[in-house]
C-alpha cells in the first residue's frame, strides 16, 4: 500500500514537471525498500531534471541492475550521456534500447537528433522520419524533428512542426513557448516576448527560458530600433552592400558632399549597433 500511494504521487508531481516535490515520497521508497529499483529510476528522472547527469546515470544504472524496465533505463542514460556531450556513449545507450523496442517512436526521434549533432545528416532525417511514421502524435517526436529544421533552417518546416508540437503538447508551457517560436519566425517580437514571458512565469527556474525572454526583451526595446530595421531589410549583410553600391556610385558620380555625410552615417550606425548591446546589459537590463 506504501508503495502504491508513494509511486501515484511520483507520477503526478512527475506529469506537472515539478520533480523536487517528489523527492519525499521517494525517500519513502527508499525507507519501505532500500533496493526498490523504481525508487532509483525515479531519483534518476529528479537528477536529470536538475542536470546532474552523472548522478542520474549512476541512478539509472543501479535501477537497471536492480531489475527496472531496461528500455526506460538505457533511454534516461543515453539522454545523459548526450547532455554531457559523450555521444558514443549516447549512441550505445540508444541502441540498446532500441535492440529491445525497435518501433520506441521517442527513442528513434533522440537518436535521430544526436545524428544531426555528429553530422550524419542522411542517417538523422531516416530515423527521425521513422520516429514520425511509428509515432506522429508524440510530443518529443515533433519536437525533435522542429529542432532538426531549425537546424536546417527550413521556415516553412519550422511553422508546420510547432503546429505539429503544439497539438502533441503535454503542458501548457510547451504549447506557450512554442507559440512564442511561431511569432519569433514570422518576426512578430512583440507577440513572442509575450508568449516566452507567459511560459517563464509558469516555470522560472528555467534557465533557458530565462535566456530567451532577456534576449527578447532586448529585441523589443526602443534602443535596439535600428536593429530591427535591418533585420527587417535582410540583415547586416544586406544593408553593408547597399551602402558600398551607394557609396561607390555617389564616388563615380563626384558627389562628395553627399558621400563625406553619408559614409559619416554609415559609420555612426555601424558603431551604434556594436555598442548598444553592452550599454543596454550595462545600464538598461531591468527586471523581467
Amino acid at each position: 500500500m506504501i508503495k502504491e500511494k508513494e509511486t501515484r504521487i511520483i507520477q503526478h508531481y512527475f506529469e506537472l514537471d515539478r520533480y523536487e516535490e517528489a523527492v519525499p515520497s521517494i525517500e519513502k521508497l527508499f525507507t519501505n525498500d532500500p533496493l526498490d529499483p523504481d525508487a532509483f529510476y525515479y531519483m534518476a528522472v529528479v537528477h536529470f531534471s536538475k542536470c546532474d547527469y552523472e548522478s542520474a546515470r549512476k541512478m539509472c544504472e543501479q535501477a537497471l541492475y536492480n531489475g527496472f524496465d531496461s528500455v526506460p533505463c538505457y533511454y534516461l542514460i543515453g539522454q545523459a550521456y548526450e547532455e554531457e556531450g559523450n555521444f558514443q556513449g549516447a549512441e550505445e545507450a540508444y541502441l540498446s534500447a532500441l535492440e529491445l523496442e525497435p518501433e520506441n517512436g521517442d527513442i528513434l526521434a533522440s537518436y535521430g537528433y544526436l545524428m544531426v549533432k555528429v553530422g550524419f545528416e542522411d542517417k538523422a532525417l531516416q530515423l527521425l522520419e521513422e520516429a514520425r511514421r511509428v509515432a506522429p502524435s508524440s510530443e518529443r517526436v515533433n519536437q525533435l524533428i522542429l529542432q532538426y529544421y531549425f537546424a536546417k533552417s527550413d521556415q516553412n518546416q519550422q511553422l508546420l512542426y510547432i503546429q505539429k508540437v503544439m497539438e502533441s503538447a503535454s503542458s501548457e508551457i510547451v504549447v506557450l513557448v512554442n507559440l512564442g517560436f511561431f511569432h519569433a519566425l514570422k518576426n512578430e517580437d512583440k507577440a513572442a516576448m509575450e508568449y516566452f514571458r507567459q511560459a517563464f512565469l509558469q516555470d522560472p527556474t528555467n534557465t533557458d527560458l530565462l535566456k530567451i525572454l532577456e534576449e527578447y526583451n532586448q529585441l523589443t526595446h526602443p534602443l535596439f530600433f535600428p536593429q530591427r530595421v535591418i533585420k527587417k531589410a535582410g540583415g547586416p549583410a544586406i544593408i553593408y552592400t547597399l551602402f558600398m553600391v551607394i557609396a561607390i556610385l555617389l564616388f563615380f558620380l563626384k558627389q562628395y558632399l553627399v558621400l563625406l555625410p553619408f559614409a559619416a552615417i554609415y559609420i555612426v550606425l555601424c558603431i551604434y549597433t556594436w555598442i548598444t548591446p553592452f550599454f543596454y546589459k550595462r545600464f538598461l537590463n531591468g527586471k523581467i
